[in-house]
């Protein structure tokens, strides 16, 4: 435990000399000590429980490796969670909410088993009636760039976002 504190702690350091990148390190070291030592029992049985833990887990930790300051970074966790004057739903995050929709929805159906279980049916499906290594060497890896292509062309499209890293 004290090797992973110690090395999650120097990856904070790593990314820059501020007291928030060491907390960040920290706070991931302490987070996966907590899941060796206690909290794997439970994690893996509570699916939608972990996968609910990881999401919350990692928005909270990289709060603390944006903010430098603490007291805008403790302030923007507790409006997070809902625990200030911040109000969790407002008509902006609606409007933004709905703009999204369909980038939601496949976030949302990507998170469950069926990806997996419908590509294993499409494999079969091609095997049978095309040569499966048609399926395997052309058009999956035709389709996951396309998917990618088209990640990328609604990342750079939204706004202007400089690399994070210029700000070292």
């Amino acid at each position: 435990l004290f090797n992973l504190l110690a090395v999650w702690g120097l990856t904070g350091l790593w990314h820059g000399a501020s007291w928030n990148f060491v907390l960040w390190g920290l706070y991931f070291g302490v987070l996966i000590a907590l899941e060796k030592r206690f909290l794997a029992p439970l994690l893996d049985s509570a699916r939608i429980g972990s996968r609910v833990y990881f999401i919350v887990g990692i928005l909270a930790g990289w709060v603390l490796f944006y903010f430098e300051d603490f007291a805008r970074a403790f302030a923007y966790l507790r409006a997070m969670f809902g625990v200030s004057r911040v109000p969790l739903w407002n008509e902006e995050m609606l409007i933004q909410a709905r703009n999204e929709l369909f980038l939601l929805l496949a976030a949302f159906v990507a998170a469950t088993p069926y990806p997996k279980k419908w590509h294993a049916a499409a494999t079969r499906r091609f095997q049978s009636r095309f040569a499966g290594a048609l399926y395997a060497n052309a058009l999956l890896p035709a389709a996951c760039f396309l998917l990618l292509v088209l990640c990328a062309v609604l990342l750079v499209g939204k706004t202007y976002t400089p690399f994070f890293y210029f700000r070292f």
